[in-house]
């Protein structure tokens, strides 16, 4: 991403106003006072569609997708809940493509202050390493933060919680795609979700289910050479911290964890770097290589002595 890019991106005028998206006030509210938004400061939104986290002018904004702003339109024409509430899709900056590192499109010296995003990282198949990328383009005392639906206050009641193993997985294989197993689990125990206080299904196949089992299993089926998007993770406020403390613990995840917050019916888990300068997840990859490779050139080199002997 040029420096032109840059300057052109935040020169622009938001399409919708403060006002206008009082309907996400809570949130916006709060991740303005995580990230410490002001006009000053740079910021990154991922995906922020027709109800961006923090408007052009409130910062310096930059938006990126993965379509195009003429593709979210498209898509977003019909969308009623957004033609009610008078909202309008944000202009995007940049699309980010499948397969593009993140940190390509930026500069050495162009860092963000903080980098935000909403319903996004639960659709991501390999979180810890979209969580490292932007890690990469955020300042050392940077702030990542980013929402995300509690299951137990959703649709998606009685789905498995997301455990560190999953996520470490998910990150060693780097998963560019939600496995058929990510995408059976969530399409078998998604239901019309009746609030907490009406619900009274002891399980998933005692409620209106949105698929049945023998379509969940074909849409596994799919996922095998497909890509299908679906809610990779499922976290509540209380597993969230429990996830992340373990994922500290074991070496894989280098943020410190300013607060996880419950608004209503999700969570904000807001973050910072461990370390200043630190790669993360991204240095412990390389690490691994490395001893690989010092492996490989001691096995070399008793081999070669064996034969000079």
């Amino acid at each position: 991403m040029s420096n032109s890019l840059m300057q052109l991106a935040v020169q622009k005028k938001p399409r919708n106003t403060a006002a206008g998206l009082e309907f996400i006030g809570p949130r916006r509210r709060l991740i303005a006072e995580r990230c410490d938004v002001n006009p000053n400061k740079y910021g990154l939104e991922i995906s922020p569609n027709w109800a961006p986290l923090v408007l052009r002018g409130e910062a310096q904004m930059v938006y990126c997708d993965r379509l195009s702003t003429a593709e979210l339109e498209s898509r977003e024409k019909e969308n009623k809940g957004r033609i009610d509430l008078h909202a309008v899709v944000e202009e995007m900056d940049f699309i980010w493509k499948d397969g593009t590192s993140l940190p390509t499109y930026f500069s050495a010296n162009e860092k963000f202050d903080f980098v935000v995003s909403s319903h996004v990282m639960e659709h991501v198949p390999n979180l810890l390493g979209f969580l490292q990328q932007q890690r990469q383009v955020c300042k050392d005392e940077g702030i990542i933060s980013f929402v995300v639906p509690d299951v137990r206050l959703s649709g998606e009641y009685f789905r498995p919680l997301t455990t560190p193993a999953q996520l470490i997985e998910a990150y060693l294989l780097n998963r560019d795609k939600p496995s058929p197993g990510m995408v059976y689990e969530a399409s078998y125990h998604i239901f019309d979700w009746p609030g907490l206080s009406n619900l009274k299904a002891r399980h998933v196949l005692e409620t209106k289910r949105g698929y049945t089992t023998e379509q969940a299993m074909e849409f596994a089926r799919y996922a095998v050479n497909n890509y299908v998007d679906v809610h990779c993770w499922s976290f509540t406020h209380a597993t969230m911290a429990d996830v992340l403390r373990e994922l500290k613990e074991s070496g894989c995840f280098d943020f410190d964890v300013v607060a996880i917050d419950q608004i209503a019916e999700e969570i904000v888990c807001t973050l910072r770097p461990s370390r200043p300068g630190s790669g993360g997840l991204e240095d412990e990859s390389i690490s691994r290589e490395i001893r690989q490779l010092e492996a490989r050139v001691a096995e070399l080199k008793s081999r070669m002595q064996g034969v000079m002997n």
